[in-house]
């Protein structure tokens, strides 16, 4: 029956493609092919069912409603048959994937640092990324677990908080020596501030919250994805908001210093989010249990080795 409802298996593997990756052009790259015959395989696509799956304008592209119910429902059966073929396969029997969604930034700064210790104690686990730019909010169907900022609005997924959500100004030790801290506003001028996109906690809320002034910034740098930001701080370009759940390794080891002693409290938590209640499978409660203690473990040595509350 499935035969006749598509031109072609292959029409369905690369729509599924398309709408994970959200680009004609990155559905390209990992297919191997040309992004014409993309465009072209969707639109057969579209044409034999009846209806459009994107909406298209120039290069951005994003699922309409039916295209939306059809990715989920074909991501979900990609994601059963892989693991079937795994769990079939008797060279990998014994082993599982989990699959996480995560911010570029956390996986760089937080999660690749402490990879090798994972790998010690969970040797016959294998993890697979799904990253994002900015904020982890609902997780896609396939992904086992993700960490993000709890939200309000997020329905249908499950919220375990781990850690509160501190924000601190954050730049390198050369940095610091050499243009003095932000607290300091007689020498405020000569600084560079570097701004996450429109973030909505941005310099203007930082000031504002820490009771002090901000005139607005002489120079400035601006990313659209967190890890950038992190990283040109790290490099001595500026000074940057450091949300304590990422940056928290480099500033154990001295990578960053912070550039005021003020603090943010959101009231807002970063979580462990998951489709549902309860892990289905063993190696995803032992990837969740791993997380919270690697958390943990991190605010600790904050508190007691910089005094960060």
């Amino acid at each position: 029956m499935l035969r006749s409802q598509l031109p072609s298996a292959n029409a369905l593997f690369t729509f599924e493609c398309v709408a994970r990756l959200g680009s004609f052009t990155d559905a390209a790259r990992e297919l191997n092919v040309t992004q014409p015959a993309i465009s072209r395989s969707v639109s057969a696509l579209e044409r034999h069912l009846g209806y459009e799956l994107f909406v298209r304008h120039g290069r951005w592209i994003r699922l309409t409603p039916r295209g939306e119910k059809l990715y989920r429902s074909s991501t979900n059966a990609f994601s059963s048959i892989s693991e079937t073929l795994l769990r079939l396969d008797s060279r990998n029997r014994n082993r599982s994937t989990v699959t996480l969604s995560l911010s570029t930034a956390m996986v760089n700064y937080w999660l690749l640092p402490r990879l090798g210790r994972f790998r010690e104690m969970y040797p016959l686990t294998d993890l697979q990324f799904h990253l994002n730019p900015g904020d982890v909010t609902t997780p896609p169907h396939y992904c086992d677990l993700s960490i993000g900022l709890s939200s309000p609005d997020d329905a249908g997924v499950h919220h375990r908080a781990i850690s509160d959500e501190k924000v601190l100004a954050v730049c390198s030790p050369d940095y610091l020596s050499e243009h003095g801290s932000i607290a300091n506003q007689r020498r405020f001028s000569g600084h560079t501030f570097i701004q996450f996109g429109d973030y909505p906690l941005n310099w203007d809320r930082f000031f504002e919250t820490s009771g002090l002034r901000f005139p607005g910034p002489e120079r400035q740098l601006a990313f659209s994805d967190y890890a950038a930001v992190v990283q040109a701080a790290v490099q001595g370009h500026g000074v940057a908001l450091g949300w304590n759940s990422i940056t928290a390794c480099l500033l154990l080891d001295g990578s960053l210093v912070q550039a005021s002693p003020h603090i943010v409290r959101t009231g807002r938590s970063y979580d462990i989010i998951t489709h549902s209640p309860a892990p289905v499978r063993p190696a995803v409660d032992e990837v969740r249990n791993w997380l919270v203690e690697q958390m943990n473990t991190d605010q600790e040595s904050l508190k007691q080795q910089l005094g960060i509350i």
